[in-house]
């Protein structure tokens, strides 16, 4: 199944970047960041039920009213990872780290996304980022999953 919303073909630049925050569609609707959060919930929601496209539709949703959510491209890479669309969940997370470069969630994602891809050298960088960002006493699960993902990207003996 085809889950493909928009392709990312990079990273938005700074200057795109600004101009999307400062277009706040949210304040021009009444709106605050925090009325996303049932959408996201139901998203959510969604892709544990296994209603992939639905979960889809609100994510692209959501997109609309506010473009900059690091957590709705979170939420869409995880999707993509999910149904195995690893080339879009792949630039989902250069938008999270463009929207947040120093949370370790887009780098651990991305890293996912490139060795399923078989971009080990890629997944090995990104990998050593989010472990880096982390830091002491950082996200215990976050922590772990990068542990287990460092198993995978040993070179074989």
């Amino acid at each position: 199944m085809n889950m493909q919303m928009m392709r990312v073909d990079a990273a938005p630049d700074s200057d795109v970047l600004k101009q999307l925050l400062d277009a706040d569609v949210l304040k021009a609707l009444g709106l605050k960041k925090d009325d996303l959060d049932v959408g996201l919930k139901l998203a959510g929601i969604k892709v544990r039920s296994g209603n992939y496209e639905e979960a889809m539709k609100l994510y692209s949703s959501l997109l609309m009213f506010n473009p900059c959510d690091f957590r709705i491209y979170k939420g869409l890479a995880s999707l993509c990872l999910e149904t195995g669309d690893h080339d879009e969940a792949l630039h989902f997370t250069s938008v999270m780290i463009a929207l947040k470069p120093m949370d370790p969630l887009g780098y651990y994602l991305s890293a996912r996304a490139c060795l399923l891809l078989g971009h080990l050298d890629e997944a090995r960088e990104d990998l050593a980022d989010a472990m880096a960002r982390i830091g002491d006493g950082g996200d215990a699960r976050l922590l772990e999953g990068c542990r287990k993902l460092t198993l995978l990207l040993v070179p074989a003996k």
